[in-house]
């Protein structure tokens, strides 16, 4: 009580003080000073209610974790538990959250829950995967289909499953054929399907990437059919076909002495090239002279040639043009006859000359043309898909092909080559690759297109060093086991998902005696794949030993190969050059 009374004093002092100025116009205030008294209050305890269940409706199952577990949450806060953030509501009173059993409780605070940006990334990428993973089975199925055709069955795109416009399956006149070519500066493919000739309302492939060195992919696509299914189809060609290359006219064809037939004099004489009447030769005519009137679908023109008996004068007609792309003067030469050129309009409205006579062409001075590459392989793959109006997508063909542009070699030559001979090349094709679980099943599967390094050794006949095979007691040198085989590696796979592999293929083929073909097993690891190869150029004598004469070995190979791994499947083919 002694704060108290001190203050009350202060009080009465300060109102007699007051009294005491009654009447009077000034007043002071006088401050007396004296402890702070501080009074204590109760403790206030905001009583905590039981547990309430937090609102999971908006919230998947598969979002949530599945042990049990209890975090703190600030008032106003959040923490993320699983794939869940769980907020407590801005006040003066924290929160706790406890998960267990797919249900979640709070106390304090209210809690609201939703889910995390990480939960619709998972699912989309699991989604991606499923989907990936069954598109990637029915390629799988489409290489198990290629791999089982018989090599006969496998010309050109699309084999022999299309039927061909006689109604027959037989592949001489199948619609799908590829046409490879490169331009003068090296730098495009062309494909071409001359079984598509309605440019109109057939899609004809177009270039839809260039990979470099040689291998680039074309693709078509259909209109969508009623349901929003829409079939594609997808060529990836590998070539080492060259640009063309610049030659000097008369090492390219060969020129004739002709003289002007009439019996004018003096007679003139021209090295010149007499046009053949033929549609090879006619193709390679250009000139401005030589155009069609406008909407005539034949044209016949008329030139003069050189009239008999009329010395010293010269009327044949001549006009400048190329040949081949190479410059120089097409003349009429006929005694007395005009010459003619005819004109035919198709019904897409190209002009070509379908006749021609009595023509020769005589190349101006330093005349070049461009040579096309006349030795080169194409090899690569066909594929058809479906996408449905979801976007899945459905592989519902692959084919493999090879070829080459000369002439396959002679098999009864292969039997005269001895000796081994390496070829170095490269494969590409189509793939699907698996992650595999522990106990061997697939988790999921990718697919895509592959790239990879060809290294095969072709051994011919048996070499004798010195030693005459007539001798019954003679030696070779080469196992006998090993002669006429194919053997070596196609390794290196570089797929275009990036996947990473240690694939590699074991090639175990034989030749039969006069045969230039090639087969066998191709080994990945799982199963036995096989493998079919060509040989393709001349194998000429070259020199006459004690054991007969030799042939060389020839300069190139291109098959077809399928194969199976633990963890994926293949299907491609290949080419390879004899290494020099």
């Amino acid at each position: 009580m002694v704060h108290i009374r001190f203050a009350l004093l202060a009080v009465l002092a300060a109102g007699l003080l007051a009294l005491s100025g009654c009447g009077s116009t000034k007043t002071k205030t006088v401050e007396v000073p004296g402890p702070t008294v501080e009074v204590p209050g109760p403790t206030v305890e905001v009583p905590v209610g039981p547990p309430d269940f937090v609102d999971l409706s908006g919230v998947p199952e598969d979002a949530m974790v599945a042990d049990s577990e209890s975090m703190d949450i600030e008032a106003g806060g959040s923490v993320t538990i699983g794939e869940v953030m769980y907020s407590c509501a801005a006040g003066d009173v924290d929160c706790t959250v406890t998960v267990e059993d797919g249900s979640a409780v709070s106390t304090g605070g209210a809690v609201t829950a939703t889910v995390t940006q990480a939960y619709y990334t998972r699912v989309a990428e699991e989604k991606r995967v499923a989907a990936a993973t069954k598109s990637a089975g029915t390629k799988e199925k489409a290489i198990a289909a290629e791999a089982g055709q018989a090599a006969d069955a496998d010309a050109g795109l699309g084999g022999s499953d299309h039927v061909n416009a006689d109604g027959t399956d037989g592949n001489d006149d199948d619609p799908y054929r590829l046409s490879v070519k490169r331009d003068r500066m090296g730098t495009k493919i062309e494909i071409t399907d001359h079984g598509m000739t309605d440019k109109e309302k057939d899609p004809q492939f177009a270039q839809a990437m260039d990979f470099g060195g040689g291998r680039t992919m074309h693709s078509r696509a259909m209109k969508a059919d009623d349901d929003g299914n829409v079939e594609s189809e997808v060529v990836i060609v590998m070539t080492d076909i060259q640009a063309p290359k610049a030659t000097p006219f008369k090492d390219v064809h060969t020129l004739d002495t002709s003289t002007n037939t009439d019996n004018d004099t003096p007679s003139e004489t021209y090295e010149a090239l007499a046009i053949a009447d033929t549609n090879a030769a006619r193709a390679l005519v250009k000139s401005s002279a030589f155009v069609a009137a406008p909407g005539v679908a034949r044209d016949v023109l008329t030139f003069n040639a050189d009239v008999t008996g009329t010395a010293n004068t010269d009327e044949a007609f001549e006009v400048a043009g190329t040949y081949g792309g190479g410059p120089g003067t097409y003349r009429c030469n006929t005694a007395g006859t005009n010459c003619t050129v005819t004109l035919t309009r198709d019904d897409e409205g190209k002009v070509s000359i379908t006749a021609m006579t009595g023509w020769i062409f005589t190349p101006a001075m330093g005349s070049m043309v461009d040579v096309p590459d006349a030795d080169y392989l194409d090899y690569g793959f066909w594929l058809k898909r479906t996408t449905d109006s979801d976007g899945a997508v459905t592989y519902n063909e692959v084919e493999t092909f090879a070829r080459s542009s000369i002439d396959e070699s002679t098999g009864t030559e292969l039997d005269t080559v001895r000796g081994s001979a390496k070829y170095e090349g490269d494969a590409v094709g189509v793939y699907v690759h698996g992650v595999i679980n522990s106990d061997g099943s697939r988790e999921s599967a990718t697919s895509g297109h592959f790239t990879a390094d060809v290294n095969l050794t072709a051994i011919f006949g048996q070499v004798y060093e010195g030693a005459n095979p007539s001798d019954s007691e003679a030696e070779g040198t080469i196992a006998p086991n090993m002669v006429n085989t194919v053997t070596g590696t196609i390794n290196n796979f570089e797929l275009s998902g990036g996947e990473a592999n240690t694939w590699s293929v074991a090639v175990e083929a034989d030749r039969a005696t006069g045969a230039n073909m090639f087969s066998g097993d191709a080994k990945g690891g799982m199963g036995d794949g096989s493998i079919s190869g060509t040989f393709y150029g001349p194998t000429p004598e070259t020199t006459v030993t004690t054991d007969g004469d030799r042939r060389d070995a020839p300069g190139s190979m291109a098959g077809e190969f399928n194969a199976g791994f633990t963890n994926g499947s293949v299907a491609g083919a290949f080419g390879a050059r004899l290494e020099k």
